[in-house]
């Protein structure tokens, strides 16, 4: 009897061990990653990241829009990301201006209405990666709530 009881116990722990290992991900809520602490949230920090993005030309090699793969549009775009948080898109001769800025986790772009790089406007873009040559955003679209992610990676 002690021995069932003992067992049973056993079971009911790991069940309930395993039940609060396992993570839920439930859209359209994101978890933005966790950066250096920041003391004021709406304060502008400049991290390594930014520095990074500063650096070198950059180029769009995945991009996911309401839930399909659509890399094609920004395959001809090199971006440049200047300190004053002005971004550069060049396609062949046409270049094209914009803005960018970093809080945090969260960053953003805006191109202004022309296609296709009004689609890079989310003004809700988070990391989920940060590397030397390469950044992963994830964002949500405004309306339908279908996950967006962005991948850049430097020339």
């Amino acid at each position: 009897m002690k021995s069932k009881i003992k067992l049973l116990g056993m079971a009911f722990m790991l069940i309930v061990g395993l039940g609060a290992c396992e993570k839920t991900y439930l859209e359209p809520e994101i978890a933005a990653p966790k950066t250096e602490a920041v003391t004021d949230d709406t304060k502008e920090v400049d991290e390594p990241i930014n520095d990074r993005i500063t650096n070198g030309v950059w180029r769009i090699t995945s991009f996911q829009w309401h839930l399909r793969e659509e890399n094609n549009k920004f395959k001809e775009y090199t971006f440049y990301f200047l300190p004053n948080h002005v971004v550069i898109a060049v396609h062949g001769n046409v270049k094209e201006q914009g803005r960018w800025n970093r809080k945090n986790t969260l960053f953003q772009m805006n191109f202004g209405p022309e296609r296709p790089l009004r689609d890079l406007n989310n003004s809700k873009w988070y990391f989920i990666r940060e590397g030397k040559d390469k950044f992963v955003l994830k964002g949500l679209h405004p309306v339908n709530h279908s996950s967006q992610f962005v991948v850049f990676e430097r020339l």
